[in-house]
């Protein structure tokens, strides 16, 4: 898996990230936001990202802003039933390169595996927010 396939630990693809294009290199490689708790989690525990982790999704992803709560548990729940590979052909596919992320923000979990997967849904794992289907 090269790095470009590789998710940041919330589960943005890097490759489809339109932030790709300005010049950042990826959480993986000490891009992104300096700031991101996510991030930090993963490093400090050594996991690629949240969907590797047995407590996911933690305290850290529930208490996360609510705009973006939806679509990192969303997605890193379709990484951890499709597999890394599978994740990011679909990704590719189904969000496109240099994706505007934002506009993803307010979806629930549900509406990301729809986006990521509409084939399949991504079954949900661990336990799950309880969200109504769509966010207001």
């Amino acid at each position: 898996m090269t790095f470009t396939r590789l998710p940041a630990p919330c589960g943005i693809l890097c490759r489809t990230c339109r932030h790709r294009n300005e010049g950042c290199a990826g959480c993986h490689a000490d891009g992104g936001d300096t700031d991101c708790t996510i991030r930090a989690c993963a490093h400090q525990h050594n996991l690629q990202g949240c969907w590797e982790c047995r407590l996911f999704p933690c305290e850290k992803l529930l208490d996360r802003e609510r705009a973006w709560r939806g679509l990192t548990i969303g997605l890193c729940q379709c990484i951890a039933k499709m597999g890394l590979d599978r994740y990011a052909d679909a990704a590719l596919a189904y969000i496109g390169e240099f994706a505007e992320y934002g506009n993803l923000r307010f979806l629930t979990p549900a509406q990301i595996h729809a986006l990521v997967s509409p084939s399949q849904s991504c079954p949900e794992s661990g336990r799950t927010p309880s969200e109504p289907d769509v966010i207001t």
